[in-house]
């Protein structure tokens, strides 16, 4: 028997079997899938109301991981502002989408329904954004007067 032969079948399902060790941390697994899409390029278009999108609004995009080291990844703010602004993408992004010419708000008079009112305003502008009045026994008269002005 040929020794060259005999060792072919054995190298080969050696080469199989070689195990991966997952990664070890959640920044660990973020890279490894990262370095996979790396040197890629991802097509698409800008979905945006905001006007200061006017330039890109419709375009075609593309965009592609090009560094994929550790340490090149952005950092997101994690303050109050950035979140604020991050409920205006999510909520902006999510009407247009869907194409809803507006939205239909229930509002109580509570601090949570102004706080929503103002969120839905500031990203889709006044023009797109209607409520009713919700009221309970708790309603203030106050804000029952401040729905009827409007």
């Amino acid at each position: 028997m040929n020794m060259k032969w005999s060792l072919l079948p054995l190298l080969s399902l050696s080469a199989c079997a070689t195990a991966t060790t997952p990664p070890a941390s959640p920044q660990d697994q973020f890279m490894a899938n990262l370095e996979q899409l790396c040197g890629k390029s991802f097509g698409g278009r800008l979905v945006t109301t905001d006007a200061a999108d006017k330039d890109f609004a419709g375009k075609k995009l593309e965009m592609g991981p090009v560094a994929c080291k550790p340490g090149e990844v952005a950092k997101i703010a994690e303050d109050e502002a950035a979140a604020y602004h991050g409920c205006m993408l999510g909520l902006r992004d999510y009407v247009a989408k869907n194409g809803f010419p507006s939205v239909l708000l229930g509002l109580s008079g509570g601090i949570d329904s102004a706080l929503v009112a103002a969120l839905a305003v500031d990203a889709l502008g006044p023009d797109k954004v209607h409520a009713i009045m919700l009221p309970s026994k708790f309603t203030s008269d106050d804000s029952l007067a401040d729905a009827a002005e409007c």
